[in-house]
């Protein structure tokens, strides 16, 4: 199509001539030629940074960029991995139930406080170190107290009132006095309540005149009794002890502040306690009750203090630059557009984040493993990103995730995280709809749940209790993640520039504003979008991409020809050719516009930037040849880069296969135009397919597209994206096929026979 390099028919006369103008629509080469050179001045700064060092196309600064998120990451995970398994630390408070037996690892003596601490709180405790000073002035007023009261006494017992009035008037003066000794005191007659009276006071007189101290207080009162008088009896001697006990007070005041003097001397002349452990004594055995002796043993040998485990260490270490080597060698080897992109951020930060948090999580809820969302990773990245790349994600997590469980690792740890990535990320691979987040989650759940019931199962610790706690914390891991994915996937997918399907079903709707556009102001651009879109995608699907993004791509791809839609020739329907009456550099320049146009709308309109780089990549840095020759049979003065595109070249397969079904199908599509597809059936080179005749035209167009392929492949084109050999020849077969289907011959139906003369009737008017 002359006019976008689409195909070599020559194009009708003109009828009505338009001349772009150079300033106001921007298709003069003028201003687009002084961007084109801004741009390569640009890119040419610093191009030791640009220049590729391989056969792949990285850069230095690519590689170096590689080296630092694996760098990054190695440090990350091993902060977060080696000092859970690595080092050991045994909290045993006193009071506390030994977990295991410990041993002393050497022999070792030390002053130990704790002992030392004991012998002198003994040394300083001893009775005999406290001073006290009699209270004289006590001893007199409990004499007169007990003279004043029992003559209150005798005036009671004189007294007319009831004997139950009585009873309480003594109790209320004696009050350690009981019922009944009250009462056999006022009951006694003359001459025996003057001999317990007596025997009472001689009882106060003589312990008072002795020491009393408020420990001896009680064992006093209890030995009064014995000491009372003997000649009387014994209910006399007991209530004279009443009587005297009722007025012994402690008559010895502690003299504190020389007490305290004695203690401390006593506490200081006690020397520090020396304890000599043997290598091999046992410390604190398995289930004993921990003392503050065995306590302070086994923070004198180190035993409590964290210990750092140099083999295991490396083991771990070992094991986490083994897992980074993975990833690395991975996204060096097949996904080259994660580490070349700023996408590698978003990798580090799904794989890394999971981890560091389980790390805080499951230090203080070892019984939260089962409830931790740790398949969110593979799940994003297979949101994100691919099922292989998620894959990969998944044993990584899965591995760093067991190694949690402690020295040598967890294998359930392991088995959980990655059964449920797994599953999660089966389940979400090429997710085109809401409910299947849901879906995710409950695989999640079921997952989780055998998991955990399998390894209760071979630990022989299966219950109904345990099995219902599973079943709780899988159901909450499982609802998690899903939420988790689903609320942050459009959210990270938009902020680090990755496309999701569920935005590119949203995109390929025809009421999209750009698409909406196409449509009606470019509708043969449209329907050539159309064609290219199914051609496409079933190639990339022969080839291992995606077929959704290059659909939805193709869609978007010419958008920039709705500016000036009639200068492409797919649009100028019974219209004459403006470029007839252009200058073969201005045509150029304006069929090169339509891709820096296409970039600008996209951007303008916020698509994802997987979608603007297939727009600017679709014709990558073709030469558009038409003007380029025609240029030269002028005679112009002729510089080839400005026949150019201005590229990139296409970077990933995506964009391979579309520059080649958009060139193949432009081609095809003229020339069957111009008629140079004969249909007539014969005998093919080949002979007979299937059985049947091939028609002439399959191997026609089989040569065109070997043609149109082989002049992309040997103009290098397609040297930046990752299409092999045998995905081009898989192409070709492909294109095949569906223009094959698309473009062949349509039986020419005859014309419908004259319908044969009807007899005229005749009509008779009724009689009468």
């Amino acid at each position: 199509m002359v006019g976008s390099q689409r195909s070599s028919a020559p194009l009708p006369p003109p009828i009505v001539t338009v001349l772009p103008g150079k300033g106001g629509n921007g298709a003069g080469p003028g201003r687009s030629g002084d961007k084109q050179r801004r741009a390569r001045q640009r890119a040419n700064r610093m191009p030791w940074l640009r220049r590729p060092i391989n056969a792949e196309g990285n850069t230095p600064w690519q590689i170096i960029r590689l080296l630092l998120f694996s760098l990054a990451m190695a440090l990350v995970l091993g902060a977060a991995i080696a000092p859970w398994n690595t080092v050991s630390q045994v909290d045993l408070p006193v009071g506390a139930v030994a977990n295991r037996t410990f041993k002393a690892p050497r022999t070792m003596t030390y002053t130990s406080d704790v002992r030392t601490q004991e012998k002198r709180d003994e040394a300083a405790n001893d009775d005999r170190l406290r001073v006290f000073n009699r209270n004289t002035t006590l001893v007199a007023a409990q004499q007169n107290q007990y003279d004043s009261d029992l003559r209150k006494l005798a005036e009671i017992r004189g007294s007319s009132t009831s004997l139950d009035d009585r009873v309480k008037a003594v109790q209320g003066i004696i009050t350690d006095m009981t019922t009944d000794e009250a009462r056999q005191l006022l009951l006694l007659d003359a001459p025996r309540w003057g001999a317990v009276t007596n025997a009472a006071k001689q009882l106060l007189d003589q312990t008072m005149a002795g020491t009393v101290t408020i420990e001896q207080l009680a064992q006093i009162k209890d030995d009064l009794p014995q000491r009372a008088d003997p000649t009387l009896a014994q209910t006399e001697r007991n209530l004279a002890a009443a009587l005297a006990g009722n007025y012994i007070k402690p008559n010895q005041v502690e003299d504190t502040a020389e007490t305290a003097k004695r203690r401390d001397a006593a506490r200081a002349a006690v020397p520090p306690v020396k304890v000599t452990v043997q290598e091999g004594q046992t410390i604190v055995r398995d289930g004993d009750i921990v003392t503050r002796d065995q306590r302070e043993q086994l923070e004198k040998l180190g035993l409590l203090q964290p210990q750092v485990h140099w083999s295991v260490l490396a083991g771990t270490l070992g094991l986490v630059l083994i897992l980074v080597a993975m990833l690395t060698a991975y996204l060096y080897r097949f996904a080259r557009l994660v580490w070349h992109g700023r996408q590698i951020m978003l990798l580090g930060l799904t794989i890394c984040l999971p981890i560091v948090l389980a790390r805080l999580v499951l230090s203080s809820h070892p019984t939260w493993v089962y409830a931790f969302p740790i398949a969110v990773s593979a799940m994003l990245t297979v949101v994100l990103f691919n099922l292989q790349l998620a894959t990969v994600v998944a044993i990584i997590d899965a591995v760093a995730f067991g190694l949690l469980g402690g020295p040598g690792g967890s294998l359930a740890y392991a088995t959980l995280a990655f059964a449920a990535s797994v599953v999660g990320a089966f389940i979400l691979w090429r997710a085109d709809r809401i409910l299947t987040f849901l879906w995710s989650g409950v695989a999640v759940i079921i997952t989780v749940l055998l998991t955990g019931i399998c390894f209760r199962l071979i630990n022989n610790a299966l219950d109904v209790p345990g099995l219902a706690q599973i079943a709780l914390l899988a159901s909450f891991n499982g609802g998690l993640t899903a939420v988790l994915t689903f609320g942050s996937f459009s959210f990270l997918g938009g902020l680090f520039g990755i496309t999701t399907h569920l935005q590119l079903l949203e995109l390929a709707h025809p009421n999209q504003p750009l698409l909406y556009k196409l449509a009606r102001e470019a509708p043969g651009t449209y329907h050539h979008s159309i064609v290219v879109s199914n051609l496409a995608e079933s190639a990339v699907e022969r080839v291992g991409g995606d077929p959704l993004f290059t659909r939805v791509a193709v869609l978007y791809h010419d958008i920039g020809k709705t500016l000036r839609p009639t200068f492409f020739i797919e649009n100028q329907a019974n219209r004459d050719n403006v470029h007839d009456v252009l200058d073969p550099q201005q045509s150029a320049q304006i069929i090169i516009d339509h891709v820096t146009d296409g970039v600008r709308l996209a951007q303008k309109a916020h698509l994802p930037s997987s979608i603007v780089d297939i727009v600017r990549q679709h014709h990558g840095t073709m030469l558009i040849r038409y003007f380029y020759n025609k240029a030269l049979q002028q005679g112009d003065e002729v510089r080839e880069e400005d026949f150019r595109y201005p590229g990139p070249k296409p970077q990933t397969k995506e964009a391979g296969v579309i520059m080649l079904a958009d060139s193949v199908e432009a081609a095809v599509r003229a020339a069957a135009q111009a008629g140079k597809l004969d249909f007539a059936e014969e005998p093919s080179r080949n002979g007979k397919v299937n059985g049947a005749v091939r028609r002439g035209a399959g191997s026609k167009l089989q040569d065109l597209i070997n043609q149109v392929i082989d002049d992309r492949v040997k103009s290098g084109q397609l040297d930046e994206c990752d299409l092999t050999l045998r995905d081009i020849d898989r192409i070709k077969q492909t294109f095949v096929q569906v223009l094959d289907g698309i473009y062949h011959p349509r039986i020419e139906y005859p014309p419908a026979p004259a319908a044969p003369a009807r007899p005229k009737e005749v009509t008779q008017a009724p009689a009468g």
